[in-house]
């Protein structure tokens, strides 16, 4: 626990009866202090770009991939195929697409892309002509997120 600039409260060791001993203080030199404001920087970038993708990485990848350019995504400890749309005003515009590849949609032909425009996976999945798929066509059949943002489709029962 951090206390006044430079100090620190120890929750000091156990004694044999079970009863801790009292708390000391300690002091921490310039590097410490930077390591533990340092620390506190990367878990609140760590809470804010849980997915692994921030707007800035989007606006980048925008900026280098090329229209109808398939590239390796590594998102997430996972492989995908990105590709960018051709531009304009076709289906694909020149939109980024995410291959779905999730074994909960083995046998669901309708659904081949993701969109990939937002960070927080607000997803909107494609057909193989880049045509919106409505979920509402799977009624009756609950479509889940995982923690990768690659849909799951539950097994009907």
């Amino acid at each position: 626990e951090v206390k006044d600039e430079g100090e620190v409260k120890d929750e000091g060791e156990v004694k044999d009866e079970g009863e801790p001993k009292t708390p000391a203080v300690q002091r921490l030199d310039s590097a410490e202090l930077d390591v533990l404001r340092e620390g506190g920087l990367i878990v609140s970038f760590f809470n804010s770009s849980a997915t692994q993708l921030t707007y800035q990485g989007l606006a980048e990848l925008h900026r280098h991939m090329r229209p109808k350019q398939v590239a390796v995504f590594f998102r997430n400890n996972h492989f995908s195929t990105i590709f960018r749309g051709e531009g304009g005003e076709g289906a694909a515009g020149g939109g980024l697409f995410l291959l779905v590849s999730d074994l909960g949609y083995a046998d669901v032909r309708e659904i081949v892309w993701e969109s990939l425009d937002a960070v927080d996976g607000d997803i909107v999945y494609y057909d193989e002509d880049f045509r919106v798929v409505p979920l509402k066509m799977f009624a009756g059949r609950e479509v889940t997120l995982t923690p990768t943002l690659t849909p799951t489709l539950n097994p009907r029962p």
